[in-house]
């Protein structure tokens, strides 16, 4: 028996199991809108680096990887498509 028998089964469940969502995306959903609408402007800045989007926000209290705000400005986050 391999170390890697069933391993596709046991990826295919850690990735069902982990999807909680985007980070960004649920940050967005709890903010009063006129906060959320701010974040949003800089998401779309690409002279605002994904850094400085996370330190602001940590600043505020809100805790979101720069790794995170990368992946949804790229698209490549658990955001329903067309959501980011």
């Amino acid at each position: 028996m391999s170390k890697f028998d069933g391993f596709i089964s046991d990826a295919e469940s850690e990735s069902q199991l982990r999807r909680t969502g985007c980070g960004v995306q649920t940050l967005l959903e709890k903010l009063a809108e006129d906060d959320a609408d701010q974040v949003r402007a800089a998401l779309g800045r690409a002279d605002i680096t994904h850094q400085a989007i996370s330190r602001a926000l940590k600043r505020r209290g809100l805790t979101v990887s720069a790794f995170t705000v990368g992946r949804h400005r790229r698209g490549i986050c658990s955001c329903p498509e067309g959501e980011q």
